[in-house]
């Protein structure tokens, strides 16, 4: 994370020296985050299990960036987007007893932007980007298996949308976004301490948003 930040911060000063304007800017939408978790047993005879689990929620996100204006209609932007949504995937098991708790509430990434304009007050843009997302995974049992993980993980994401320009300065834009995290494993283990899955995930996102960004 603090890679991805000081990278962030190193590109965005350059781009002070050069022909553009500065932004900043806030959107928001709904997100839908699937997790891929895949359980691998210790004790011979267990079929490794799979599921895809779902959650859904709303994401909010503060940006902010460098805009390059590369020709009359054709501009690229380095921005840095920090994400924060309140998306959770739970469940109880009876038969067991268990509670599961599944979130991924936060995120940074820096990108490029490419955008062309298709009207005078209209473009198209893509994002292509990396960055850093925060994930926790919980499972709570009195006689089954237990695990507590949560960290940050690398992470990717890329998008498109279509912004409008309503001032000499201000935008409204509406994007698709779809981030992923690297792929992370971790131990679950049984109330007397022995390792008995290892569970791996790979989380993915979908956002649909619309926003404001004002030029200064």
């Amino acid at each position: 994370m603090k890679t991805t930040i000081l990278i962030a911060v190193c590109v965005l000063t350059a781009g002070a020296a050069m022909a553009g304007n500065w932004y900043t800017g806030i959107d928001a939408g709904y997100i839908e985050q699937q997790y891929h978790a895949s359980y691998t047993y210790t004790e011979p005879g267990h079929t490794p299990d799979k599921y895809l689990d779902h959650a859904y929620g709303v994401e909010v996100n503060m940006l902010g960036g460098y805009r390059f204006e590369l020709h009359e209609r054709v501009s690229l932007s380095a921005q840095v987007r920090a994400s924060a949504n309140d998306a959770e995937w739970n469940l109880f098991i009876p038969d067991e007893p268990s509670y599961l708790e599944y979130e991924s509430p936060y995120a940074v990434f820096l990108s490029l932007v490419p955008a062309i304009r298709i009207v005078s007050q209209a473009e198209v843009f893509g994002e292509l980007g990396v960055g850093q997302g925060y994930v926790k995974e919980e499972k709570v049992s009195p006689i089954g298996s237990s695990y507590d993980y949560s960290g940050w993980e690398n992470a990717y994401v890329w998008g498109f949308g279509l912004r409008c320009k309503v001032s000499e300065r201000v935008g409204l834009f509406a994007e698709y976004r779809h981030a992923g995290l690297d792929e992370f494993c971790y131990k679950s283990c049984l109330p007397d301490g022995r390792h008995w899955e290892t569970v791996k995930d790979e989380p993915e996102s979908s956002v649909y948003s619309v926003g404001v960004t004002c030029e200064f």
